[in-house]
């Protein structure tokens, strides 16, 4: 008697087990086609110009700086820290004045890690017409 007791609910679960089975089974599958397309999507947009072709535009850190500006805060930086223009680079940086941003990297500090406070590099604001630097800030 005790057999056909538990071979009844054995029964019984397979049956649940084969309805819960039919009734997700659609949702399982529909999941796995949205997961692979999602990942043949990042594999195109991974591609080499694939930006472009698909129009995304890259948020981007540096705005352009022109060359007036550049020649302004070469000659700060020559005359603040007597740097030769053969050691730093300059690149323009967001900033959230009215004015421009700018980060003058020395060559010898890129890739490296430099413990806090012991860096020169630093960022330099200016007037919103470059015509000279208002600020100074170290970086931490």
């Amino acid at each position: 008697m005790g057999f056909s007791i538990r071979a009844a609910l054995m029964l019984r679960i397979r049956k649940r087990d084969a309805a819960i089975h039919d009734i997700f089974q659609p949702a399982l599958q529909r999941g796995l086609a949205m997961r692979r397309m999602g990942l043949m999507v990042m594999v195109v947009l991974a591609l080499p110009g694939a930006e472009a072709l698909a129009g995304i535009q890259r948020a981007q850190t540096a705005t352009a700086a022109p060359e007036q500006c550049l020649k302004i805060v070469r000659d700060y930086v020559k005359r603040a820290r007597g740097w030769d223009a053969s050691t730093y680079m300059v690149e323009g940086e967001s900033v959230g004045s009215p004015g421009r941003g700018f980060s003058v990297m020395l060559l010898a500090e890129i890739g490296v890690l430099v413990p806090p406070g012991g860096g020169q590099s630093f960022h330099v604001d200016t007037d919103r017409e470059c015509s000279r630097v208002v600020g100074e800030l170290a970086y931490q």
